[in-house]
């Protein structure tokens, strides 16, 4: 599981970095959806079981 979670958190700060040097409001907002997906999905991994 903590693969997942480094890969995860590897693509997350790839998305902040394309969030924040994006212009287009429109995939701006793609972006923070995947954002929000994402930081859920590394949330679940980090939980214990």
């Amino acid at each position: 599981m903590l693969e997942i979670a480094v890969i995860l958190s590897k693509e997350l700060t790839r998305l902040l970095d394309d969030y924040y040097s994006c212009n287009d409001p429109n995939l701006r907002a793609l972006i923070h959806s995947d954002i929000q997906l994402l930081s859920k999905a590394l949330m679940h991994c980090e939980l214990p079981v």
